[in-house]
């Protein structure tokens, strides 16, 4: 079921799974940081109205990189109050974007990243089937 649809991001919800499906769209190349917090301060208001425990990030067409400062921001404002209402697992299929991809990836390396299962996938059918039997 469609909860969400922006320019950036549409989020995709799964009730008996506990998960939501994330696809970042391609106007995310023109993308502010402000407007990339906001859409996961929405995320964030879904994760935790539908006690998510799995998200599946669809990021091949996220063009938007994230700074370092805005990685921080993540973590204590998305990342631990989510992983605080039970979310741990996460699925990522990777953006063909390097520096997109990287972005993520560290913020997954930092210290409230490593608290959750996470994998990277290329293909979005491999992925839903991991994060579902996870």
């Amino acid at each position: 079921m469609k909860l969400y649809q922006s320019n950036y991001l549409q989020i995709d919800a799964f009730d008996e799974q506990k998960l939501l499906e994330l696809t970042w769209l391609p106007a995310t190349a023109n993308m502010t940081s402000e407007e990339y917090k906001n859409e996961h301060v929405e995320l964030l208001k879904f994760m935790l109205d539908k006690k998510v425990e799995r998200i599946l990030g669809n990021i091949k067409e996220l063009g938007f990189v994230a700074n370092p400062k805005v990685q921080e921001w993540m973590n204590v404002n998305i990342f631990v109050p989510a992983m605080e209402a039970g979310f741990s697992k996460l699925a990522v299929v990777m953006s063909t974007e390097f520096f997109a991809q990287l972005a993520i990836e560290q913020v997954m390396e930092e210290e409230v990243g490593q608290q959750i299962m996470t994998k990277y996938f290329d293909d979005i059918e491999e992925a839903r089937e991991w994060i579902v039997n996870i």
